[in-house]
């Protein structure tokens, strides 16, 4: 066959019936074909329009985010109070005098970090990079990292800045990101509670757009189920049955139980028309169902924050920066309220940078009989304040105990060293210096340097890690309460009542489909298996066949066989519901591809629909990674893998349903060919 003929259309090509189809239907099927190659190209035009849409709505965003953090950046640094305010007048150069006071105050936090001055310097720094200024942003991002080790923003800028025209140095950049990643507790607990928030909220959704994939796909033959129970229990007319049962199958929803439960009803009300796939998946969705809300409650101590805010990130927080007045008048609140000891400690550690040596060892010893602080912390940071009340013996005497308890902790071994030698025992020093170096050798490298550590020779605070940090999260959980787009799936918004709700959901709905089935005498079709009532089978030998089986088999009169093929010839336009259900299929990921196509095929678009709509509501349900008057940059990305996602999700739905449906209309080809055949 030459190539102009193989590109010609189908009818033109060839004119003959093919597969015993006459030419009406051969038209229909090439029409189908091309109306299925067109949807194909509109789809992909539209993924590629809206990620072009995201493209550029993003940095629009991103610039109007710099723009309001720009104009907000004297007021939220007056705010906190310590004389770090920023003045853009004044302070826009890096050789002002105010960053080498910064400088110095740095060097007398606990942690040997200045958060507020990384803050200032990093909104300089994107305020330079606004006016093309990109050597001087580059450079306030630079200050604004070693100001605080652990601050992500001018890191990540940097990587942003030099990931063209310094690649080497944004991969180090990079890699400092990481670690800070590994070591900071903030974004650990960021990390993890957002990937146990989002599991959860994608997985239920899954199983929801599963749930409702299958009621959809058989609503007219539960809908006719009910209608034909109640026609034959009340003895009515079956249009005012179906009116009936369409209000009666309505009631469940008024309950308000959260759609989980409601949905685990309608699951099992219909489930003796499931096949092996649809049960199968029936099944996974009830089992996400029933333990959705156990494993909320396990979990919660790794997602929840107290309302208050006093929880193990206070603790992180306020110990880097303990003069902070904001987190000060916290930890002064939090001691009026309930005296716990981890306030008492922040209080001690704002005393000891105060210079105030006597009462920092006061508020250490009553912390330390709450237990709740680790124990080689406070010996240690005990030591530093005896030694800056000239009690020097105490004070290595402290660092001992702190050792005995922690041989692996770095800052009693340097303490101590500096101790040793300041008091002229300096082989002990050597030895002690030695020992800090096996355990932290880059540390001690930055603590030693000229210009650092060297000019203020004050004992370093001993801080809180992430493991103890962790320790106190898991034994001070938060409040058990849901993000609300989880809690509005949830019954009656609470956690405890999910498992036992949806358990007595899924029990009714399971013994109310069987006795509906038996009452109506459901019978089974014995070519293809499907449920059929004993109203609607047709019997052929003694066996109970549904219509379409029926059909093929010849089941049907001579009379009854033409006025079907006359209302296919005569009415052969379909709904113009139909038409829009059809449509709106390729772009349902998951309940679509249920509906007209396969359950395979169906449960991996619905996993990807469900982890592409909850990262786009992440700003719903998801903590920031930085506090402050500004957006959260990394919303912007979640939400933009979440569109992606989204986008692959409705090509793999469309792909099943197309696949279904050529597959559907092969098989309808061959009943309307024997139709066709017994009525001529």
């Amino acid at each position: 066959m030459s190539t102009e003929a193989r590109l010609l259309p189908e009818p033109v090509r060839e004119a003959r019936p093919r597969n015993g189809l006459d030419s009406r239907q051969t038209e229909r099927a090439v029409a189908s074909k091309r109306w299925q190659f067109a949807i194909t190209p509109a789809i992909g035009i539209a993924a590629i329009l809206t990620a072009i849409v995201v493209v550029s709505v993003l940095p629009t965003c991103t610039d109007a985010s710099s723009a309001a953090v720009d104009t907000k950046t004297t007021e939220v640094t007056a705010d906190q109070g310590d004389g770090a305010a920023i003045d853009p007048a004044t302070a826009s150069s890096l050789d002002a005098p105010r960053w080498t006071t910064l400088e110095a105050e740095r060097r007398l936090n606990p942690g040997g970090n200045h958060r507020l001055a990384a803050v200032d310097a990093f909104l300089l720094g994107e305020r330079a990079w606004d006016q093309g200024q990109k050597e001087e942003a580059r450079a306030f991002w630079t200050k604004s990292a070693a100001f605080d080790i652990a601050y992500l923003p001018p890191r990540l800028r940097l990587v942003q800045a030099d990931l063209v025209s310094d690649f080497s140095g944004a991969m180090v950049t990079l890699r400092e990101c990481a670690e800070v990643f590994q070591g900071d507790f903030h974004v650990q607990r960021w990390v993890l509670s957002n990937a146990i928030l989002g599991f959860c909220l994608a997985t239920t959704l899954s199983a929801l757009a599963v749930v409702l994939g299958l009621l959809l796909k058989h609503s007219h033959p539960l809908h006719h189920t009910v209608t034909e129970t109640l026609s034959y229990a009340l003895r009515m007319n079956r249009t005012v049955a179906a009116i009936l049962a369409t209000v009666v199958l309505l009631l469940p929803l008024t309950a308000n139980l959260g759609l989980v439960v409601t949905a685990m009803f309608y699951l099992f009300l219909v489930s003796y028309r499931y096949n092996r796939p649809e049960r199968i998946l029936a099944l996974a969705a009830a089992t996400w169902g029933v333990i959705v809300g156990p494993v909320l409650i396990v979990t919660s101590p790794w997602w929840s924050i107290p309302p208050d805010g006093r929880d193990a990130g206070l603790i992180s927080e306020a110990q880097q920066d303990p003069t902070s007045p904001a987190f000060r008048l916290r930890v002064r609140q939090w001691i009026e309220d309930e005296r716990p000891g981890v306030a008492l400690y922040l209080e001690g550690l704002a005393s000891k940078v105060d210079s105030e040596g006597p009462r920092a060892v006061l508020f250490y010893e009553r912390a330390g009989r709450s237990g709740e602080v680790p124990p080689w912390v406070l010996e240690t940071n005990v030591g530093n304040a005896l030694i800056q009340a000239k009690e020097v013996d105490d004070g290595i005497r402290r660092y001992h105990r702190a050792i005995e308890v922690q041989p692996d902790a770095f800052e009693p071994h340097y303490n101590l060293a500096l101790t040793q030698a300041r008091s002229g025992r300096y082989l002990e020093s050597d030895a002690r210096f030695e020992r800090a170096s096996r355990i932290d050798l880059d540390r001690l490298r930055v603590l030693t340097r000229k210009g650092d550590r060297i000019d203020n020779p004050d004992p370093i605070d001993a801080l809180w890690s992430p493991p103890d940090l962790w320790a106190w999260t898991l034994k001070h959980p938060g409040p058990v309460i849901a993000p609300e787009p989880l809690a509005f799936f949830l019954p009656l918004r609470s956690l405890v009542w999910a498992t036992p709700a949806a358990l007595l959901s899924l029990v009714c709905g399971l013994a109310l489909g069987r006795w509906l089935k038996r009452i109506i005498r459901v019978h089974q079709c014995y070519q293809c298996g499907t449920p059929v009532c004993r109203r609607c089978l047709v019997r052929l030998d003694r066996r109970a066949y549904c219509s379409s089986c029926a059909e093929a088999l010849g089941g049907l009169s001579s009379g009854e066989a033409t006025r079907l093929l006359l209302k296919r010839l005569l009415d052969d336009r379909r709904e113009w519901t139909s038409q829009i259900a059809r449509i709106a299929a390729y772009f349902a990921p998951g309940i679509g591809t249920l509906v007209y196509g396969g359950a395979g095929i169906g449960f991996v678009a619905a996993v990807l629909g469900g982890l592409g709509v909850a990262l786009v509501l992440y700003p719903e349900w998801g903590q920031p990674l930085f506090w402050g008057p500004w957006p959260d940059p990394i919303s912007g990305l979640v939400r933009a893998i979440g569109v992606i996602f989204s986008i692959l999700a409705i090509l793999v739905g469309s792909a099943g349903v197309r696949a279904n449906r050529r597959r559907s209309s092969t098989v309808k080809a061959f009943l309307d060919r024997d139709v066709d055949r017994l009525a001529a």
